[in-house]
């Protein structure tokens, strides 16, 4: 039974399922839509370039990633999918590539997404790829000096970023590496990405390029359910505010 006052809740939240389920099913069955390109991701291929024509290394930078937090670990996945690619780009042109993290629940999947890569080139993964300096305020300091010994060209910044952003930006530019940043919660974090990277992933867009890129039809369909979601919920927005403004009490409506 649905609790009194819940039912147009109740019922925008199956149609939400529907329209989400819908999305996916059609994407695994048929052709899935289009994305648009992402700016920062077509200057992946200039960063790593620039990188071997320097002959310094990469880096991936995942912030703070885990795979066990909810809250987090969607943005992890999908900085995964950015991560793969990158370490592919990095094994066709013989550019060396690393993942310095502070992570241990996610680092079989960096392992696993490594490997992956460097096996689609035709390439064996390299053993010293991922770094693990430590955990907490201690691995961003030993980060800053680690990055300053490898000299990288190179730091993608993409994951979930929190206090240690300013820190990480700040060295990346210390030794003269472009930088591409990125997280999908819009807040300060995100605005140091933007005001300190060459290019950057903004917010919903982090989800946008690890679909773009892993070419997941899930998740692909997944996005353009809720793109169609949003549309949904801003012309019922406009037809609301009309109808109320003509006198229909849609404020009573929506209680029941």
């Amino acid at each position: 039974m649905i609790v009194k006052g819940a039912v147009v809740q109740t019922v925008l939240f199956i149609l939400s399922l529907l329209v989400i389920y819908y999305s996916i099913i059609r994407s695994e069955k048929g052709e899935p839509p289009k994305l648009r390109t992402i700016p920062a991701i077509l200057a992946f291929e200039e960063l790593i370039g620039r990188a071997s024509e320097m002959g310094r290394p990469v880096n991936f930078d995942f912030g703070r990633p885990t795979l066990t937090v909810t809250s987090r670990a969607p943005q992890t996945v999908a900085a995964i999918a950015c991560m793969s690619h990158v370490a592919r780009l990095c094994a066709a042109i013989d550019v060396p590539f690393y993942i310095a993290t502070n992570t241990q629940d996610a680092l079989p999947a960096f392992q696993a997404a490594v490997d992956d890569a460097y096996a689609f080139e035709g390439k064996p993964s390299p053993s010293d790829a991922i770094q693990w300096l430590g955990s907490g305020w201690g691995f961003d300091q030993r980060w800053g000096t680690w990055i300053e010994e490898k000299r990288i060209a190179a730091n993608f910044l993409i994951g979930t970023w929190w206090a240690e952003t300013v820190y990480h930006v700040e060295h990346t530019k210390r030794v003269g590496a472009m930088a591409i940043g990125g997280d999908s919660s819009v807040g300060a974090n995100l605005a140091v990405l933007v005001a300190g990277c060459d290019y950057a992933i903004v917010g919903e867009e982090l989800f946008a390029a690890g679909a773009y890129l892993s070419k997941d039809k899930t998740q692909i369909g997944s996005l353009y359910g809720q793109d169609i979601l949003k549309l949904l919920i801003a012309v019922f927005a406009v037809v609301s505010i009309i109808l109320q403004l003509v006198g229909v009490d849609v404020v009573s409506l929506l209680s029941t």
